[in-house]
């Protein structure tokens, strides 16, 4: 069910990205389908038509937008409707959007960023990538000049189709395992020879499927890591914890899940520090016991509870009826960092107890736990500003969308800051960002460059990319539809490089299906490293090879 939920997702967005809505594009986009190949053509009609259909039926049960692209699609509307003074009533003093290291542009956004351009006085520039960048300006082009727009597009980064400007080494391991203690010895071997850790680099097509082994390898090595993952944040403890204490303190009438969500997701009294988390399956019988409930008051339900067995959920709500309906901001964080810091007391300190197997992992809850504080504060600021402007009302009720709009917003900085630690990173965050070594792992044929894919079938998503036909053109290009993409990731890490790239390999997985080497290393030419200095660089000297320590020496003036 939750991969049938996913994939309808995917979906929705590749044709929101095609489309955006638009009656032309939608079209567009069934001209095109009719041309394609039996059974490709019945597949995309049978997409189109049953996302166009769950769109209406979740239209006609809401008045809220039912997704970004619908939110963008509104305010195009509502900037076209009233012209410029919309605009600069609302941002008064800016005078240029910039679009940044964009390797798609879906298309409600570029409708969006065209109105901005067509009815304020407002410049537009697009800076796009080295992989993605032409292909776009080519359909951005094809889009924009027609309308005569003042949108002006660049291209950033240097192609990997060019000769490295720093030199290259590549080593090879034979299993992944082995590849994350090349890249720890790697560090090692660097950081003896002088180099400072805010130095080195470690960058991976896909930073999570390292994170594990290069943590153990660390440990070996005396690492500290801080890895720069994209925390999916709404899918962590305390973020739930927090969003379902929220919607519980916003409604008028509870029903029991309501009120046991708090406590499924680890729920203890801010006021009571020897409280201790109720357990999973007493959380269960609680719901059990009370599902013929009907939905009512906190005031009702603390007579409904009366000596129940279940002391938590009397605690959790005797606490939420002495918390303001209507919250300021102040009182936002004087509810909900207690809550958190309780939390971190109660159930973190006794996570191998109490972690299901969706959230064994003790450091990512502590991670997420940090950012939700942190979380907590832009909340709270953001809050205040909204309903001083009337743009929402004081509400508990009022934090749930600010909440997810916040923490789906991907983090552009550490963590934890810690200047000691070695940064681990996706490759698409090495955007414009420069180091003296990088360490690239993974370059592999498979993961780096991955296959292209999506939901659309796959006669539908070469013919958008090609763009040969004006109705192609007129189409969104979905990013993953793209093996640019992929060039766009190996151009960021290696431009990162001011004085070293090492690029390191497996050649085997655990199940033993061997891996090719990756067709981008070719136009890298790198020096190779050989078994014996593999080995001795493993060794417990970490010794360098010779051809990476010279560099390294010639570069710290060693």
């Amino acid at each position: 069910m939750t991969n049938h939920a996913e994939a309808i997702e995917a979906a929705r967005k590749e044709l929101q990205t095609m489309t955006g809505g638009a009656e032309s594009r939608d079209d567009a986009l069934s001209r095109l389908a009719s041309r394609l190949p039996f059974p490709a053509n019945k597949d995309v009609d049978d997409l189109v038509s049953g996302l166009q259909a769950l769109s209406n039926h979740l239209e006609s049960h809401t008045d809220r937008a039912l997704s970004e692209s619908a939110l963008v699609r509104e305010a195009t509307r509502a900037l076209s409707d009233i012209g410029a003074s919309l605009w600069t009533d609302v941002f008064p003093t800016i005078e240029r959007v910039h679009l940044a290291g964009m390797s798609m542009i879906e298309s409600p956004l570029l409708d969006f960023v065209a109105t901005i351009a067509a009815t304020t006085p407002v410049d537009i520039h697009l800076y796009l990538r080295s992989g993605t960048g032409p292909l776009l300006t080519r359909r951005l082009e094809s889009r924009l000049d027609p309308l005569d727009l003042p949108v002006r597009i660049e291209q950033h980064g240097q192609t990997t189709t060019s000769p490295p400007t720093v030199p290259v080494a590549e080593l090879t391991a034979s299993t992944r395992r082995e590849e994350t203690r090349i890249a720890m010895a790697l560090v090692a071997g660097l950081l003896d020879e002088g180099t400072s850790p805010s130095d080195i680099i470690v960058v991976a097509r896909d930073a999570d499927t390292y994170e594990r082994p290069l943590s153990h390898a660390a440990d070996i090595y005396g690492h500290e890591l801080s890895v720069w993952t994209q925390l999916p944040l709404t899918q962590t403890l305390p973020y739930k914890l927090l969003i379902s204490t929220v919607r519980l303190l916003d409604a008028e009438s509870v029903d029991a899940q309501t009120l046991c969500e708090p406590l499924l997701f680890g729920w203890t009294s801010p006021k009571d520090a020897e409280t201790s988390p109720i357990s999973y399956d007493a959380v269960t019988g609680a719901r059990r016991e009370f599902a013929d409930e009907p939905p009512q008051s906190l005031t009702a339900w603390t007579e409904t509870l009366g000596d129940s067995s279940f002391p938590q959920l009397t605690q959790l709500v005797e606490w939420a009826r002495q918390c303001p309906e209507s919250p300021s901001a102040d009182e936002v964080r004087d509810v909900l960092l207690p809550l958190l810091d309780s939390h971190r007391e109660t159930v973190l300190t006794d996570a191998p107890v109490h972690d299901s197997k969706a959230f064994s992992e003790i450091a990512r809850t502590a991670r997420a736990l940090t950012r939700t504080e942190t979380l907590v504060d832009e909340l709270a600021t953001k809050y205040r500003e909204w309903v001083a402007r009337e743009h929402t009302s004081a509400s508990w009720g009022s934090l749930v969308e600010l909440a997810d709009a916040i923490a789906t917003v991907r983090p552009g900085r550490r963590e934890h800051a810690n200047a000691s630690a070695i940064d681990v990173l996706d490759a698409t965050d090495t955007w414009l960002r420069k180091a003296p070594y990088v360490i690239a792992m993974g370059l592999v044929d498979g993961e780096w460059p991955q296959p292209t894919d999506g939901v659309f079938p796959a006669p539908l998503r070469d013919v958008v990319v090609a763009g040969d036909t004006p109705d192609a053109q007129t189409l969104g290009i979905q990013e993953s539809w793209m093996s640019e993409r992929e060039r766009d990731h190996f151009d960021d890490a290696v431009t990162t490089a001011t004085e070293l790239l090492v690029c390191t390999r497996f050649e085997t997985d655990l199940e033993g299906a061997r891996y090719e080497r990756s067709p981008y290393l070719s136009a890298l030419d790198p020096i190779q490293i050989g078994h014996e200095e593999t080995q001795n660089l493993l060794s417990q000297e970490c010794l360098l090879p010779p051809s990476i320590r010279h560099i390294v020496e010639g570069s710290t003036g060693v």
